[in-house]
């Protein structure tokens, strides 16, 4: 069994009031002013605090003015590819909007960076709130040089219920990842590479990966990275297609797993699925409250972790 890496998920906007009163000006131009003066060379962090506090300001209608959608789009004209893609997350913001939609569109199919590529299928989708007239591009995407690009088209488009990625995922998902000791700086070995395209499974959710994941899971020792997101996805998938009292079970035995994998997973993964697998978040209590008496002390206190945060999940709803 693959120990998940337990890395603290905290949502932007629970840490955006302590943020921009302690680290990052709170007025708009003030925050622009730092996005255009870019990342310093020693700490990023007051860039990229600047940059996330411009775009949660831009959630409100009344501060996305002509004036600052101007300097937004010169912005996203900038060399530095930091700033460029500051402006993007806050162009992101104004939704509907002609000029943002062809900036993307155009960025998606011929950015030269195939990072920003492949982060412009997720952008394009919050810009136009999904809207299914933008499908048609994130297709052409599918055809992208990139790997990258298609894995996340295909997964965007798969979130909302469109397979016509479907092939790309599968042809990744058939390889045989190993594990490289030594990778390059900067790239992906074949286990890195299949283990995206695993955890990208996890969103689209379409039962004929179901196979190609468990082959995956088994291949915890040479590939212990597409193995893990494998086994994430595959119980995603399995929990989808069973009715209610089998997603019962299965989740009584996720829960039951050595050492609290299980149970990191239930807090830290499945809690953002709900909807899409339908489960209610009371079922999921119910079965973490049955493991609270457990003897194995990571089980046990696992279980009161993930019962509070799917309380305080519910009580923001």
């Amino acid at each position: 069994m693959r120990t998940f890496t337990k890395v603290l998920l905290i949502s932007w906007p629970l840490l955006l009031p302590a943020l921009t009163s302690a680290a990052v000006p709170a007025d708009i131009p003030q925050l622009l002013a730092a996005v255009k003066a870019g990342p310093s060379a020693g700490d990023k962090s007051p860039f990229l605090q600047a940059g996330r506090a411009l775009q949660e300001k831009m959630k409100d209608v009344s501060a996305r003015t002509p004036s600052l959608k101007k300097q937004l789009l010169e912005l996203a004209a900038n060399r530095n590819r930091e700033i460029q893609n500051a402006a993007y997350d806050s162009l992101m913001e104004f939704k509907g909007d002609p000029d943002v939609r062809n900036l993307f569109t155009n960025a998606l199919h011929s950015h030269p960076n195939a990072m920003t590529r492949g982060v412009m299928t997720g952008r394009l989708m919050v810009n136009t709130d999904r809207n299914s007239s933008i499908f048609p591009e994130l297709k052409k995407a599918l055809d992208d040089e990139s790997e990258f690009v298609r894995v996340r088209a295909a997964e965007d488009l798969g979130r909302q219920g469109d397979y016509s990625g479907l092939e790309v995922m599968k042809k990744i998902l058939s390889e045989t990842p190993v594990a490289d000791p030594h990778p390059k700086i900067g790239s992906l070995d074949s286990d890195g590479r299949i283990g995206t395209a695993a955890r990208a499974a996890g969103e689209i959710l379409h039962p004929d990966l179901l196979p190609l994941l468990k082959r995956l899971a088994e291949m915890e020792k040479t590939a212990p990275r597409s193995a893990g997101e494998a086994r994430s996805s595959m119980w995603l998938l399995e929990l989808k297609l069973a009715k209610h009292e089998g997603k019962m079970q299965k989740l009584r035995s996720i829960a039951q797993l050595e050492n609290g994998n299980g149970m990191f997973w239930i807090e830290r993964t499945l809690v953002y699925k709900l909807d899409a697998l339908k489960i209610s978040k009371e079922d999921v209590i119910s079965v973490l409250k049955e493991s609270v008496a457990s003897p194995d002390f990571n089980t046990s206190h696992g279980a009161k972790a993930a019962i509070r945060r799917y309380e305080f999940i519910g009580a923001k709803r």
